[in-house]
């Protein structure tokens, strides 16, 4: 039986790994907004926030 990773091309292993990784990417940039969201309602009603600060700084760096 032939995998399809044996008869794909480079271009398409290639191309592949790309959009996986684009799709990470976009997938962490919306938890991202997800919890800058929380944290702002945080903010406003007097919660400490600096662990989700802490939290969002070490995945804006990751994304860099």
């Amino acid at each position: 039986m032939t995998k399809l990773s044996d008869v794909m091309t480079a271009q398409m292993k290639t191309d592949a790994d790309n959009k996986e990784q684009l799709t990470k990417r976009n997938n962490a940039k919306d938890l991202l907004a997800d919890i800058k969201d929380i944290r702002n309602e945080m903010v406003a009603r007097n919660y400490p926030f600096q662990v989700l600060s802490n939290l969002i700084i070490k995945w804006e760096d990751k994304l860099k």
